[in-house]
């Protein structure tokens, strides 16, 4: 006996019966148009709210909060609609009674299949109290966390292990012919050392709560050892690395551990997107109260719509590495967080066919300050 598949407009009326029935709220918004309209809202959410379909539609959500806009969720929820991510948020909305309610907010991003966002999916669960939704919220951040903390700590010994290798073949004599296989070990050494810098602080802070220690950091050592890292992955594309730095150091505040994540990301994609027998040109100078560093390759270059965005998680550009590297579609937007909790700046200069020339700036250290 075979079993007919559903046609499309029978999935369609399938799906719509369901979600009309849950006693959950659901909406859809359209992340294509300015200010998120509002394009469905389930029966659920019409019984919870007081506001009919023909009420809703066209609006942006949050008319639910009316004039209680201080709530520190708030501006959580938006950044998260501005980056593009999935968000869980408990809020005080309002009926159109004007009674308050605890709304506990689940917020998904839908991406089509060039992995460009269309829509965001809310929702939308009424809780009897504020205690029920801070329960519910617990216990989400406590797995999330020790799920976080296992995989770290599972980490950590494989690390340990490479680190003790490391440490006996840097204890091998060398002769001078072993000059790069020396600088390999070093450069290894670092690697391994970062890693282990995350970890522990991965370990030693709720992900929620990770803070940057913002200190004095020699941002041209930094620098060097980033783009020695990152030699010989350069040489096997036949990729120079021009690196162009003033006589004298300089020095920023910044999070010694963020920073050669944010110089590890954006030099890793210079090489990445640039074709091979090109160059990739660092420059750092310092200008008035900032230290400033450019790193420019001469690839594809972004589009007017990729510029759009860049900085956005999972977004998928027109450029493509050239060497068959893969990409998460994150090195950016986890760029972009941290030069900002550094009280820094990051931007994109690029032509189309042109390259591009990636731009940070961080705050020059001042003692004292």
């Amino acid at each position: 006996m075979s079993i007919p598949k559903f046609d499309l407009d029978t999935f369609i009326r399938l799906i719509e019966q369901i979600v009309s029935n849950t006693q959950v709220g659901l909406v859809v918004a359209d992340a294509r148009l300015p200010d998120l309209p509002l394009t469905y809202v389930s029966r659920a959410f019409q019984k919870i709210t007081g506001y009919t379909e023909e009420e809703a539609i066209g609006k942006n959500a949050l008319f639910l909060h009316g004039s209680d806009t201080a709530q520190p969720a708030l501006a959580e929820l938006r950044a998260a609609l501005r980056e593009g991510r999935p968000h869980h948020a408990t809020l005080r909305n309002y009926r159109k009674n004007g009674e308050m309610f605890y709304n506990l907010l689940t917020v998904l991003p839908l991406f089509d299949e060039q992995r460009t966002l269309t829509h965001f999916i809310g929702i939308q669960q009424e809780v009897a109290d504020l205690k029920h939704a801070e329960e519910d919220l617990h216990n989400i951040h406590a797995a999330y966390n020790a799920r976080l903390q296992v995989m770290s700590h599972e980490l950590r010994n494989p690390l340990q292990a490479i680190a003790i290798v490391v440490d006996l073949l840097e204890k091998q004599p060398h002769t001078p012919s072993d000059a790069v296989f020396h600088r390999r070990i070093s450069s290894l050494r670092r690697a391994v050392q970062h890693m282990a810098d995350i970890i522990s602080k991965v370990l030693h802070q709720q992900p929620e709560e990770m803070s940057l220690d913002l200190e004095k950091v020699n941002f041209c050592l930094k620098l060097e050892a980033v783009v020695d890292q990152y030699a010989e992955v350069a040489a096997q594309k036949q990729i120079t690395i021009h690196l162009d730095m003033p006589s004298e150091h300089c020095f920023v505040r910044a999070d010694r551990i963020a920073i050669i994540e944010v110089l590890d990301n954006l030099i890793s994609n210079a090489i990445k997107y640039s074709p091979p027998n090109k160059t990739v040109h660092i420059r750092t100078t310092p200008t008035g109260q900032l230290v400033r560093c450019d790193i420019a390759n001469e690839g594809q270059g972004f589009s007017e719509e990729d510029k759009k965005h860049l900085f956005q998680p999972f977004a998928t550009l027109s450029a493509k590495p050239t060497g068959g590297e893969t990409s998460t579609g994150l090195g950016l937007s986890i760029v972009k967080r941290l030069m900002d909790k550094m009280n820094g700046s990051i931007r994109c200069e690029s032509e189309f066919g042109k390259g591009a020339t990636m731009i940070i700036e961080l705050p020059i250290w001042r003692e004292g300050l």
